[in-house]
Formats: structure tokens, C-alpha cells, sequence
């Protein structure tokens, strides 16, 4: 999926570039044709008219050259080479009428229906091109419209106007071809990043799901839903630093469910799997948000009790082994159902404890005591 919007990215590019490089293309075609053009017709115009019109015409390409080089040297915005060559619209509107207040009896009202003919392609082309080479194109339709303007003698070196409008027509036509067919497969390209999109945010929501369900899974005991013996450590360590650097208490419980492997040994595993589960389902009842038991071992659990000393941790446990003390598991018909008992050892974080190990072993002997002691006890 990945590849796929890599790969509609990089197609993407290449479309645009190709566009771009085509514009540049037909517009250097199109002042190729414009420039000598002008200059020829300025050329034979100035046997029929006078001199003045030759330096208009001639004033008039010099920006625009200028302006087509600096665009296509890249140091300059194509617009300003619209702007430019509309700027030669009112130089031949302005020779116009400068031509027709001189001489108005040469005026031929008659010819004045082909301007339209002439200005409404030329328009179209513009709006669906919205380039400079349709602006070169519309000044070229519009100083050909002028010709028309006046007697027939006084417009022969037009016809070189019509001649150069044929390539420049025909340049502006495939580039507004070219470009509308691949603003279509840019569309198609937006569509398909569009759904590409969509389609990694859904794949990396997913994950995000698929991942913090492998971190409960990492952190839970597969069988009775508490805490594992990997998160234990983690917490526990967390926990002790916690205490340390603010000089909090924390103590730590370590229970063992007692005659557990002779529950094994007279009903079976099954059994002793459903005394775990019952067990692990009362202690969650029975904590609080900010207390966490783990599974350590067989039937060995331990409880991390932040912000409790020594003296609240051990009647904590207290409340537990009462708790677990009422616990009943049915094993079948006919048979008395088995009552829970657990030994419980308590230690609290001190200032000597080098590591949460040493803290384990100070728990760990309390509960060898009460075992020792006759099980069912709490010792801290």
C-alpha cells in the first residue's frame, strides 16, 4: 500500500513536469512565430503607412521578448508575460485610432462583423487554457481585428498575421488538448491518493489497536488476567524510583495460596486452574485503581502498594486474607466445596534496600514465617 502512494506520488510529479516543460515548449513556438512576424509585417507596412509605425510595432515586442526570456529563464512569473503582451493590445489600439483620426475617410464600418469572429475563439481559448501562449494569442487575433478597421490597400502586410496565427492557433489548441487530458489524470491521481490515504490512516489505526493489544497481552497472565512477572518488575522498579526521589513510602505483599499443589494432586490441573481464576477474580474486586497485583509464579502473587508504610500494608493484607478466607470453590456434586487460605508476607521499602530484589527477599522470608508459623497469617 505503501509503494502504491509512493508510486502515485512520483506519477504525480512526472505529470506536472511534463505540463510544465510542454508550456514552455509551445510558448517558445509561439513567440518564435509572433516576434519575426511583426517585425516582417511592421516591414511592408511601413512601404504603404510610414516609419512610425514600424517603431511602434517594434517598441511594443521589445518587453515582450524580454519578458518571454526572463519567463522561460525562469526569472520572472509567467503572468507578467500576460501582462506585457496585453500591454501591446493598447499600443495597436492606440495606433488604430491614431490611423483613424488621420484619415477616417479609409475607415470600412462593413468589415467591423469579423471582429467578433475573430475575439470570441481567441476568448474561449484563453479561459480554458489560462496561459501566456493564450494571451499571445488573443494579442495576435486582436492586432489582426484592427487590420480590418481600414481601406484593404492599407492592411496587405496583414496577411502575415494570418499566416503567423495558423502555428500559434494550432500550438495554443494541442497544449489546451494536452493540458486538459492531463489535469484529468491529475484528478485521477488525487482520487487514488485520496483513497490511498484514507486506506494507510485505516491500516495505522489498526495498528495502533493490534499494538496496544499485544502490550495488554505482554503485560497480562494469561490465565487468571492479572499482571505477569515481566510487568512486575517494570512497575516495581518505576515505583520504587518514584518513592525514592520524593520520599514516599511503598511496600510490596507477597501472597501464596496455601495447599495449593495438594489441590492439584487429589482433583487435577482443571481444578486448580478454576481456584486461580476465582482467586484472581476476588482480588480484582477487592483493589483499589492504584494498587496492582501480579502472578509470579505457580500460586505465588505479589501486590505493590504505593504510598503505604509498613503498618497500613500489613492491615491491607490482613483485609485480603480475610477476603480470600471466604472463598468457596465448588469442585463437583457430592463433594464438600474447598475453602481458600493464604500466607501472606509484608515488607516496606527502606533507605538501605540497595534494589527492588533485596526488597523481595525481606517479603519473601515474612512469608516463609507465617507458612512456618501455620499459614493462613500475616507477617511484616
Amino acid at each position: 500500500m505503501i509503494h502504491t502512494a509512493d508510486a502515485l506520488v512520483k506519477w504525480n510529479h512526472e505529470v506536472r513536469q511534463k505540463l510544465t516543460i510542454s508550456a514552455y515548449i509551445t510558448a517558445a513556438l509561439g513567440l518564435a512565430t509572433y516576434i519575426p512576424g511583426t517585425i516582417l509585417s511592421a516591414y511592408f507596412l511601413d512601404h504603404e503607412l510610414n516609419a512610425i509605425h514600424a517603431l511602434i510595432r517594434c517598441s511594443v515586442l521589445v518587453p515582450i521578448g524580454l519578458a518571454a526570456l526572463l519567463t522561460y529563464a525562469q526569472k520572472m512569473n509567467p503572468m507578467v508575460l500576460a501582462y506585457v503582451t496585453w500591454l501591446s493590445l493598447f499600443g495597436s489600439a492606440a495606433y488604430a485610432s491614431a490611423a483613424l483620426i488621420a484619415d477616417p475617410a479609409r475607415f470600412n464600418p462593413a468589415v467591423l462583423a469579423n471582429v467578433p469572429i475573430i475575439i470570441t475563439p481567441a476568448l474561449l481559448l484563453f479561459w480554458q487554457c489560462r496561459h501566456t501562449l493564450a494571451n499571445l494569442l488573443l494579442g495576435s487575433a486582436m492586432n489582426v481585428s484592427c487590420a480590418f478597421w481600414f481601406h484593404p490597400h492599407d492592411f496587405r502586410g496583414y496577411t502575415l498575421y494570418w499566416l503567423m496565427m495558423l502555428p500559434l492557433a494550432l500550438g495554443a489548441m494541442i497544449f489546451s488538448w494536452f493540458r486538459l487530458y492531463n489535469f484529468k489524470k491529475l484528478f485521477f491521481i488525487n482520487v487514488q491518493l485520496e483513497q490511498t490515504r484514507d486506506e494507510l490512516q485505516e491500516s495505522r489505526e489498526q495498528l495502533e489497536n493490534r499494538n496496544r493489544e499485544m502490550e495488554e497481552i505482554l503485560k497480562k497472565d494469561a490465565l487468571t488476567g492479572l499482571f505477569n512477572r515481566r510487568y512486575f518488575f517494570q512497575k516495581a522498579n518505576i515505583e520504587i524510583k518514584r518513592a525514592l526521589q520524593f520520599s514516599h513510602p511503598v511496600s510490596i505483599l507477597i501472597l501464596d495460596l496455601d495447599h495449593f499443589k495438594s489441590i492439584n494432586d487429589r482433583f487435577g490441573h482443571h481444578v486448580g486452574d478454576q481456584v486461580l481464576r476465582l482467586f484472581a477474580a476476588h482480588m480484582q474486586a477487592h483493589l483499589s485503581a492504584f494498587e496492582y497485583c501480579c502472578r509470579i509464579g505457580g500460586e505465588e502473587f505479589v501486590l505493590i502498594l504505593p504510598e503505604l508504610n509498613l503498618t497500613e500494608a500489613a492491615a491491607r493484607a490482613e483485609s485480603i486474607r480475610q477476603m480470600v478466607a471466604g472463598i468457596q470453590v465448588t469442585v463437583s456434586e457430592g463433594v464438600e466445596p474447598l475453602h481458600l487460605t493464604t500466607s501472606i508476607g509484608a515488607a516496606e521499602l527502606q533507605a538501605a534496600d540497595e534494589s527492588l530484589e533485596t526488597l523481595l527477599q525481606r517479603a519473601d522470608k515474612n512469608l516463609y514465617q507465617a507458612k512456618a508459623d501455620g499459614r493462613n497469617l500475616v507477617v511484616a
